[in-house]
């Protein structure tokens, strides 16, 4: 609570000092002179304006008089008053009192008398006492009637004073208190509500149902504040919005009413009616508020049982919410993760290439996109070719991408659009792809793989479709781990975004993302999908951020500008710099102003007193930058969409108690170890994975019969025995072969193979490498000896052409020709199946 004199809030008058100006400003007049000459045009223009109530009463009061003399006093009784006051005034110049006068009585009757005794003559006294009362009736009529029509005038005259050098909306954005704002938006909430409910149900039911809302918006407040002071068995006490209370089975309108919407609140002011899905951002310094509001909402959702994603750098959201029951932590560096794989949670190409996405962000709009796309491309390969071999663990990946050396990757990945990319022609550019690879990816090699007997794997997926009321996913890290971190961090949050988007469309809001700091993840394209589309599948976003640069930093200017502009709700605290402070200064908008300027004209002539008014319109903004930026802390403006006013309203601070340790700091650092699939746990992972993968389609494949004939054409066999127990032919379901699915050939009655069928697919394979090493021979060729009217461009070398003619093939995603095509003008078919297209699918690169 503010002291009453803070000069924050107590609007006294400031002394303006510059320190930096040297002498004084030479005036016209001194001081003196100025004032005197104001003094005495306040004065006269004082004088003016009161002369007219002062003329008004004096003329009601003559008016009353001379109609009560007309009506109560006779013509004698009028000459007997003037001569009372010719008396008096005889007396009053100290003239001789003992002067005679005739004095006419009512009868016509004279009598001679000293002036000095004619106000004592009890004729002359009757009519001068009856004088003075028709005197004071007047006076007081004269006051009762012009008293209130002066006070009129004078109340007008302030009023009008007042409004005229007042600011004046002509158009665009407002600001009222927050107040009035309450008050609106509860008025439009409740219109809102009663027009769902007559919708949805019959008028018999109306009522009832309303009265129940009303009692669930209140248990839901009780809840939320309970949650707050931190009260013991809080959390089993939370409402499930999949479940119905026992007495609203039996009307199915009670049953709906429990689906109706309850709005949230911030800064203690509720959402207007389904506006939370509309998104909100919070900006603000360090330490102005913003997790207080976040952790406001946290506490709402869980008393309503809604599901939360918060990414928390600071374990302020783990101390104060997490549940070891309900609620799940990823992050590689606390112990309480659970086991988790990227092979839980992709079930397609087209999944893992968004995950590689994201893992893998590009090197912002003016870097070189290729080798974030190469490195993607390479990785997606990886788990497909891991998949299918069955090698679904951390371990797997770690093992074969960063660990294995160049020519084992090739081998791994050959008959994919990844094998040029590890070509041993180009191993330069193959570990540099490899590095970027090994640089975003290497926390997930600290991550645990799923065993027999441990802490079941998770899914984000599965949580999200299937997680329990009031869960959180807690996507956690510190600071100092940032570095380690940060990729597999914008992981899953990229793919906790992507799976809400994966359910059916509802306009109720199901999960919250809160992102304490937006902008210390990688790039998240899912933020910007999710904001454009989440609000038709529940989701609603909550996004804190420090200033408009680091967004901007992260996501480029257009890309921060797009992330502004969809989260349609502001909550605006103490910005940390100028540039914010105007940004969030537009953000409550610009308002045409007509105000009206006072000037004084003073001279030696009074001609020359004069007082002027002048309006002009001009365009001010609602909030100035500098009030941004000195605003204390929990202190702030929010701005809703759809035309609401903006308002300053104040947070409450709410301490939650600690009822668990933001982290649990892993004290050893042990990378998942890999174990070969023959001796890999099978049922240790996929448990809480997504539905089994399909086998993959489309890769060119070569069948296993053209690998006999070739061998038997070359060698002059015969048909070649039987390669595997199932025979893999174009008719069959699943329509492609995998080298790694080959296994150890054996006779039906488990007898050892004859060798010549062994060494007939090992002249297969080594006449495969043959082609391949032929053809990227000819790539090594230099253009006189391929072309012989071809040259090879300035500066460059026949060693230089293999690397170079592959990264040309990888980003035009055309592969030079090799010599059969160039001659002849037409290729075998059984070499284009053999040779898969050595460039980058075009389809990818658009992918990526």
């Amino acid at each position: 609570m503010a002291r009453k004199d803070d000069i924050r809030f107590d609007h006294r008058p400031i002394i303006v000092e510059h320190e930096s100006a040297r002498g004084e400003v030479v005036r016209n007049v001194g001081a003196f002179t100025r004032g005197s000459q104001l003094i005495r045009l306040r004065y006269m223009m004082f004088m003016e304006g009161a002369r007219w109530p002062i003329v008004s009463a004096l003329l009601g009061f003559v008016a009353i008089l001379v109609t009560l003399l007309a009506l109560m006093m006779r013509e004698h009784e009028v000459q007997l008053v003037e001569m009372h006051l010719f008396s008096r005034l005889w007396a009053l110049v100290d003239l001789d009192p003992s002067r005679m006068v005739n004095l006419t009585l009512p009868d016509e009757t004279l009598i001679p008398l000293q002036i000095g005794d004619v106000p004592d003559y009890p004729d002359v006294a009757v009519a001068w006492t009856k004088f003075v009362r028709c005197i004071i009736v007047s006076f007081v009529s004269a006051v009762i009637f012009s008293g209130p029509l002066t006070l009129w005038f004078v109340s007008l005259s302030r009023k009008i004073g007042v409004d005229i050098l007042k600011q004046r909306h002509e158009r665009g954005a407002t600001r009222v208190s927050r107040a009035l704002l309450f008050q609106e938006i509860t008025a439009h909430n409740h219109d809102r509500l009663n027009a769902e409910v007559t919708r949805r149900f019959a008028p018999a039911e109306r009522s009832l149902v309303l009265q129940k809302w009303n009692a669930r918006f209140a248990e839901m407040a009780r809840l939320a504040a309970q949650l707050r002071n931190g009260e013991p068995g809080i959390i089993q006490a939370m409402p499930k919005p999949d479940t119905v209370p026992a007495d609203q089975e039996a009307l199915p309108a009670l049953r709906d009413s429990a689906s109706l919407h309850v709005p949230y609140t911030i800064a203690d002011i509720p959402y207007p009616w389904r506006l939370e899905q509309s998104h909100t951002m919070l900006i603000g310094s360090t330490g102005a508020g913003k997790t207080t509001q976040l952790r406001n909402i946290v506490s709402e959702a869980r008393a309503r049982g809604q599901r939360c994603v918060i990414f928390d750098l600071t374990g302020a959201f783990v101390e104060a919410f997490y549940n070891p029951e309900t609620d799940y932590i990823l992050n590689p560096m606390d112990e309480r993760c659970p086991p988790w794989t990227i092979f839980n949670d992709c079930l397609n190409y087209a999944d893992y290439l968004t995950a590689a996405c994201a893992l893998i962000p590009s090197e912002g709009s003016n870097g070189e996109p290729f080798w974030a796309m190469a490195a993607r491309t390479l990785f997606v390969e990886m788990c497909m070719k891991l998949l299918d071999s069955g090698e679904t663990s951390n371990g797997a990946i770690a093992h074969h991408l960063m660990h294995a050396d160049l020519k084992e990757i090739h081998e791994k990945l050959r008959d994919t659009i990844a094998n040029p990319l590890t070509a041993a022609e180009a191993a330069r550019m193959a570990e540099s792809i490899r590095a970027v690879f090994n640089t975003n990816a290497q926390a997930l090699r600290f991550l645990p793989d799923p065993r027999r007997g441990g802490q079941p794997p998770f899914s984000i997926y599965n949580w999200m479709r299937n997680g329990k009321s009031g869960s959180i996913l807690f996507v956690t890290s510190t600071r100092n781990d940032l570095a380690l971190t940060r990729p597999l961090l914008t992981l899953w949050m990229d793919m906790a975004v992507n799976a809400i988007m994966s359910m059916p469309r509802t306009m109720d809001l199901r999960t919250w993302y809160l992102f304490d700091e937006v902008h210390a993840l990688h790039r998240l394209p899912a933020i910007e999908h999710g904001l454009q589309a989440a609000r038709n599948f529940g989701g609603a976003f909550m996004l804190g951020m420090h200033s408009i640069d680091k967004l901007a930093e992260t996501y480029g200017k257009e890309g921060a500008v797009n992330l502004t502009s969809l989260a349609r709700t502001k909550l605006i605290l103490a910005t940390p710099d100028m540039n914010t402070a105007q940004t969030c200064s537009d953000f409550i908008g610009l308002s045409e102003i007509r105000e009206t300027d006072e000037a004084y004209s003073i001279g030696a002539s009074r001609s020359r007193d004069a007082a002027t008014i002048t309006p002009r319109t001009e365009v001010k903004p609602c909030v100035f930058p500098t009030d941004l930026m000195d605003l204390p802390v929990l202190q702030g403006y929010v701005k809703f969409p759809e035309g609401f006013p903006a308002a300053r309203v104040e947070l409450t601070y709410v301490d939650y108690p600690i009822i668990a340790p933001g982290f649990l700091r892993k004290t050893k650092m042990s990378a998942a170890p890999y174990v070969p699939q023959d001796n890999a746990d099978g049922a240790a992972t996929g448990e809480a994975g997504r539905e089994a993968t399909p086998p993959r389609t489309g890769q060119i494949e070569l069948p296993l019969e053209d690998l006999r004939g070739a061998s038997d054409g070359e060698k002059g066999h015969g048909p070649a025995p039987v390669v595997g127990q199932t025979e893999v032919s174009p008719d069959s379901p699943q329509g492609e072969t995998r080298d790694s699915a080959v296994p150890a050939v054996r006779q039906d009655d488990d007898t050892p193979q004859a060798p010549d069928g062994d060494n007939i697919l090992r002249s297969a394979l080594r006449s495969g490498d043959d082609i391949a090493s032929t053809h990227r021979a000819s790539l090594a060729k230099p253009d006189s000896e391929m072309r012989p009217e071809g040259r090879l461009a300035s500066g460059q070398t026949p060693g230089q052409r293999p690397e170079q003619q592959i990264i040309i093939e990888e980003r035009t995603g055309q592969a030079a020709g090799d010599p059969v095509e160039k001659e002849h003008r037409h290729r075998d078919a059984s070499h284009d199946v053999s040779h898969p297209p050595t460039g980058l699918d075009k389809d990818m690169d658009m992918g990526m």
